[in-house]
Formats: C-alpha cells, structure tokens, sequence
C-alpha cells in the first residue's frame, strides 16, 4: 500500500513538473493530420514505460548503472 501511495506521489511531481515546463512554451502546431500529437503521445507512454521498468528492476538499474559508469571513465 505504501509503494502505491509513494508511486501516486512520483506522479503528481512528475505532472507537477510537466506542467510547469509545458506552461512556458511556445507550440505551434500547423497543418498535418494529428500525428504530432499521437507520435508525443506515444514517446510520453514510453518514457513512463521505461521509468516504471527501471524502478522495478534491480538487474535493470544495476546493468545501466554500470554502463553509465563505463561510459563516463571513457570520457575521463
């Protein structure tokens, strides 16, 4: 029950901060069928899917833990 409630919580500060950023912007959409609008659709419900991944698995985080890790000694 807490893990929902602590998941309800991420959400509302993730929409929060959303909201935010999208509330000083300038879009403008012009012509097109739509598919703008489906095409950011579908990145925002991946980029949930992704989260929601990595919050749930452990062998997940870990292994893109290490590559980032990895990839920032190569930088060095």
């Amino acid at each position: 029950m807490a893990s929902i409630e602590a998941n309800k919580e991420i959400a509302r500060e993730q929409a929060d901060v959303l909201a935010a950023a999208l509330s000083k912007t300038n879009i403008e959409i012009v012509g097109g069928d739509g598919n703008f609008f489906n095409t950011f659709s579908k990145a925002l419900s991946l980029g949930k899917a992704v989260d929601g991944f990595m919050d749930k698995s452990s062998f997940a985080k870990e292994n893109v833990e290490k590559l980032i890790n990895r990839t920032q000694q190569d930088k060095n």
